[in-house]
Formats: C-alpha cells, structure tokens, sequence
C-alpha cells in the first residue's frame, strides 16, 4: 500500500468470511479500505451480512471510521461454490487445485510453502 500511494485498494471476501471477520488479527485496520462482500447465492446472506454490519458498528472503535459506507454486499456475481476455504482444504488433502487457480498461483503457493 505504501508502494501505490495513488491507488485505492478494496478487500473482496465471500460472506462465509465476513461473518468471521471479527476473528481475524487486527480486522478493524482493515475497515481502512472498502470492503466488498459477495453473497454466495443464498437467500438469507443479505440478512446475516447486515446483522454483522450492525454489530461491527457498535464496537467503540475510531469514529473516522464509518462501516455503513466502507462496507457494501453484493449477490449480482454468479454464486459459485469455489473458495479459499476450499482450495486450502484440497491442499491440505493433497489434491491438484490445477483447474481451480492459474498455475502462477500454483507455483507461488508451493514455493512459498503457504499451506504447509
């Protein structure tokens, strides 16, 4: 982020990882940058990510920070049932992920022993 001081940079996260989030390391530092959140094609998605985002909003944090306009949900993408979730758990299992990510990613993965 240092690197690119003239470009605004968003996070994009699938529900399953919004509701969570508060278990993340740091995660408020991240309400710093807009976050999209991708609904995964169920009907009460909406319904959680607002009672999330209300929540979020109560904690006593920075009042710079408006989570109401950092934060939007979106279900206009094709639900798909790929995640990162998935692809660790294939890893993990010893399963080829060819297919599923670029092979540059592959290779990034397995060089950098990401998953172990």
């Amino acid at each position: 982020i240092q690197h690119y001081p003239d470009y605004e940079f968003s996070i994009i996260m699938g529900i399953d990882n919004w509701l969570c989030f508060d278990s993340w390391h740091n995660y408020s530092y991240l309400f710093n940058f807009r976050i999209i959140v991708l609904g995964r094609g169920n009907p009460t998605d909406q319904i959680e990510f607002i009672k999330t985002k209300e929540k979020f909003q109560t904690i006593n944090w920075d009042k710079r920070i408006d989570i109401f306009n950092h934060v939007r949900f979106s279900n206009r993408y094709p639900s798909s049932s790929l995640s990162s979730t998935f692809i660790r758990e294939e890893i993990e299992k010893k399963h080829s992920i060819y297919g599923y990510v670029p092979e540059k990613i592959i290779n990034y993965i397995k060089q950098n022993n990401i998953y172990g």
